[in-house]
């Protein structure tokens, strides 16, 4: 039985040659073997806890140089490709993991951004081409049907001069 922190006791019960008790036999002893077990716990909670602290420094350490410093990096890219409107920049990538793979995919985006700009931009010079054609061919068909009016206009009127003049 525990009677304190520091000390157990035990107890016998004696009979005698007839089997009747006689003696209740009670045995003290100090706890040490729990006040070493309890030391030995407390260390290796205490070794526990400090290395669960240095390993959260440590991983927390490699998360900002390993994601949150590229992941940052990346973004600054980003935003500086936004703000120029350069479609012929590209983000710097290295490595072989998911940010990476994120950066040659904008990359790829960026040069299809590219190449659709290009084209648009060609389609916007052929149609304004094709514009200033239609409107040279606009002019040119009035000035044809004018000088045909003025010509048909002009018999008309030389024949109805040359009818007048005979009567």
């Amino acid at each position: 039985q525990i009677q304190s922190p520091a000390r157990i006791a035990g107890y016998a019960l004696i009979n005698d040659l007839e089997e009747k008790p006689i003696l209740i036999m009670r045995v003290t002893e100090a706890r040490s073997i729990y006040r070493s077990a309890q030391s030995a716990l407390n260390y290796v909670l205490i070794s526990l806890a400090g290395t669960g602290v240095i390993l959260g420094l440590l991983i927390l350490h490699l998360w900002q140089r390993h994601v949150l410093t590229r992941l940052t990096d990346l973004s600054g890219h980003v935003g500086r490709i936004s703000t120029l409107g350069d479609l012929s920049e590209r983000v710097q990538t290295s490595g072989r993991d998911e940010l990476s793979s994120l950066g040659q995919n904008f990359n790829r985006m960026l040069g299809a951004l590219q190449q659709s700009s290009q084209e648009l931009q060609q389609s916007r010079d052929e149609l304004s081409r094709l514009s200033a054609h239609l409107q040279e061919v606009r002019e040119e068909e009035r000035a044809q049907m004018a000088r045909r009016i003025h010509d048909d206009l002009g018999q008309l009127l030389m024949a109805l001069n040359i009818e007048v003049s005979m009567f």
